[in-house]
């Protein structure tokens, strides 16, 4: 048991390690916190190392940056965007709204059949169920051009969003499209991932990243084979 206990909190770590490799905005749920009738959930909104961002006038056009959260359970208000710490967009740079399905006015994104893809400017798409009972949350940047980093340096930190739900216990189910720039602005990369979110089926929230905390929750019956992720130039 010990054993099994210790691999599954490796592959956490794994999994937390590969965040950095890919091509994403990436959004990291930070804080749960009752409001006194309904849950305010906190992500911060990360953008890889390497990557950049880029409206929809910045060529090749209509491939701006999003990030949109597919089907966020018992949503309840919001989004409500802040910034904190070394966020590094405002804002006012981002068009930030929801919609019952799809991406709404994000470009070269579709919605067909309770499926949503949000296609790159390769012609690569990515994917993800789509529910009509349930809403998307949609960030479209509509700010400068944010050159790629091509340094070391960590990802970097953009805006943080709030939104409320009326449930609240947490898993790693909540579906996210993003579209970002790749190591050139003409490459307008997307990526599929999960992070956490309200799931009446779920587990009380613990701050993350964290080894044991999300070893833990794997154990809980999470199963970490339900994280996948698509990295597509």
């Amino acid at each position: 048991m010990r054993r099994l206990i210790c691999s599954v909190i490796a592959v956490a770590l794994l999994l937390i390690g590969r965040t950095s490799l890919g091509n994403t905005i990436e959004a990291t749920l930070t804080n749960v916190v009752f409001n006194g009738t309904n849950f305010d959930y906190t992500y911060a909104l990360t953008l890889t190392s390497g990557n950049g961002l880029a409206n929809s006038s910045v060529s090749p056009a209509s491939f701006e940056s999003a990030l949109v959260m597919l089907d966020f359970k018992g949503f309840a208000g919001g989004p409500v965007l802040s910034t904190s710490g070394g966020d590094i967009t405002t804002t006012g740079s981002w068009n930030a709204f929801t919609t019952a399905s799809g991406a709404g006015v994000v470009n070269n994104s579709s919605t067909a059949a309770g499926t949503t893809f949000l296609k790159g400017s390769s012609g690569l798409q990515v994917l993800g169920t789509d529910l009509s009972t349930e809403q998307n949350i949609v960030l479209q940047y509509t700010g400068s051009t944010l050159a790629p980093n091509l340094s070391t340096d960590p990802a970097r930190s953009l805006v943080h969003v709030t939104l409320q739900s009326t449930i609240g216990f947490v898993s790693l189910t909540l579906a996210s499209l993003s579209r970002d720039s790749g190591p050139s602005t003409s490459q307008r990369p997307v990526e599929s991932y999960l992070t956490f979110g309200p799931d009446q089926f779920g587990g009380p929230f613990a701050p993350l990243p964290s080894a044991a905390g999300l070893g833990l929750i794997l154990l809980g019956g999470l199963g970490f084979g339900r994280v996948r992720r698509m990295n597509l130039v």
